[in-house]
């Protein structure tokens, strides 16, 4: 697993963060795959081609420079709204708990934790042909309640990272737990 050891690495200095409880250390951290706002991407990469197909077209004239000027705009914007919500949406596992932030607009986020002792189970999904080619998906994390984490890159990395701090915290891993067999054994 070299991409998350070096994400990891990345993020080694993170050791502290606002709202840390007494003890908590930083275990992971996880981003939202950049491909997740491909749509955002192909419109920067429409707004790049524009300039050239004007410029074949109208050449050098007032409507190319207004393309231009249009494009420009476009792309910074664009490759702003990606940035922000890419580096702003991300997954911790720390030493007792899994806290989710996602930023699902300039102003609007959303904030998501759950213990390690309560988690009953961690599913990981990863549908269709983008996110199987770039690697990323879904994660579920079942506690009282439920935890969906969306677009999450290498989410079968980030469910056994969380396999991994709860074993170390001594918290019974759902896998590890015996299934309950409630059927009449038939010999």
């Amino acid at each position: 697993m070299p991409e998350l050891e070096t994400l990891n690495e990345e993020w080694e200095g993170l050791e502290t963060f606002r709202g840390q409880e007494p003890g908590e250390k930083v275990i992971a951290l996880f981003r939202q795959s950049l491909f997740v706002h491909l749509t955002s991407l192909l419109a920067i990469t429409a707004c790049l081609v524009l300039p050239f197909v004007a410029l074949h077209y109208f050449g050098a004239s007032a409507i190319t420079s207004g393309v231009i000027g249009i494009a420009i705009f476009g792309v910074i914007t664009q490759a702003s709204k990606v940035y922000f919500l890419w580096t702003r949406t991300l997954v911790l596992v720390t030493s007792i708990r899994v806290i989710y932030f996602k930023q699902e607009g300039v102003f609007k986020h959303k904030f998501e934790e759950g213990y390690l002792d309560d988690i009953c189970q961690v599913t990981s999904n990863v549908g269709g042909p983008a996110a199987s080619i770039f690697k990323y998906g879904t994660l579920v994390v079942q506690t009282e309640g439920q935890m969906v984490l969306e677009g999450i890159a290498r989410p079968h990395d980030l469910k056994h990272e969380i396999f991994k701090a709860m074993r170390q915290n001594g918290v019974k891993v759902p896998a590890d737990k015996p299934e309950k067999n409630d059927r009449p054994i038939i010999r």
